[in-house]
């Protein structure tokens, strides 16, 4: 169970990070790397995360105030009890249902433990949560931050969690390459890409056929960009993209396509971190595989 849940618009996310990294570094685990929208089933996992959360701070800024997942975040805290508010912009106005509570001031706030601001955010926190009994390191630059609270990645759909560099992800690819191998084993089988990166892929054929791909890409892609992806991804009829390799291609190189789309898609890989999931299921028996 982490300490503190941090709620922001994705536009902020800087300002989350910063403060996800100073609270760390106080001694708190802090739940806050994982927010990437992907549909029904991560909604389940950020309901699970303020659950288990002791305090959940929200930022209001001029993206979050009109952000109806950062409301419905700060709903949920205050229907706990356990909201504390913070400003990181100035002149917001906060939603009306939270306007009688008190916010802590971080407009301006650079990161500074020794900050007035954050020092009175920190006695806040310590009123309602304790003082921390271990100050925690600080992360090294562009490390994500993950709660230390949390033994294993969360699942999205049940399969294999791959964290990786994405300078060097070579356990990624190794990982998509035994499941295309295990689809040469029945026609009807499929490899499912997905994480907490936003997206799903699903792949199929084998290899003396030709693979082919169908990428849905996370909510916060914009279509705009698809041409940047390369002329070999083109729409589908539903909103996905399509592309596909000839005949006998090997599925490392495959492997090595998918993980470049991925983290052209991702806003994951800006911030040094690369985590997939990886999952074969065969379509008539339901049975599934994991590599």
């Amino acid at each position: 169970m982490a300490d503190i849940f941090i709620g922001y618009a994705r536009e902020d996310r800087r300002h989350a990070e910063r403060l996800a990294r100073a609270l760390e570094a106080q001694g708190w685990s802090v739940w806050w790397d994982e927010r990437i929208q992907a549909g029904k089933e991560f909604d389940e996992v950020i309901e699970q995360a303020i659950d288990a959360a002791r305090c959940v701070i929200v930022l209001w800024s001029k993206n979050s105030v009109t952000s109806d997942w950062v409301r419905e975040e700060a709903q949920e805290g205050k229907r706990k009890g356990v909201l504390v508010p913070a400003l990181i912009e100035a002149d917001v106005k906060i939603p009306l249902g939270f306007r009688r509570m008190h916010a802590a001031d971080l407009v301006g706030w650079d990161g500074s433990g020794t900050a007035s601001s954050f020092k009175r955010l920190v006695s806040d926190l310590a009123a309602r949560l304790g003082s921390p009994s271990e100050p925690a390191a600080r992360p090294r630059e562009r490390q994500p931050v993950r709660s230390k609270s949390r033994a294993k990645p969360a699942s999205i759909f049940g399969g294999t969690i791959i964290e990786t560099d994405p300078a060097a992800p070579e356990a990624g690819i190794e990982a998509i390459v035994k499941a295309l191998r295990k689809m040469e084993e029945s026609l009807s089988s499929r490899v499912r890409i997905g994480g907490l990166w936003g997206g799903e892929i699903e792949v199929y054929g084998r290899p003396d056929l030709g693979f082919a791909a169908s990428l849905k890409p996370p909510s916060y892609f914009d279509p705009s960009k698809t041409s940047q992806l390369g002329s070999e991804w083109e729409p589908g009829e539903g909103g996905e993209l399509i592309r596909g390799w000839a005949e006998s291609t090997e599925p490392t190189t495959i492997a090595r396509d998918l993980i470049r789309l991925i983290q052209s898609v991702s806003v994951m890989s800006e911030f040094g971190l690369l985590q997939i999931e990886v999952k074969v299921v065969n379509l008539l028996t339901g049975d599934v595989w994991l590599p």
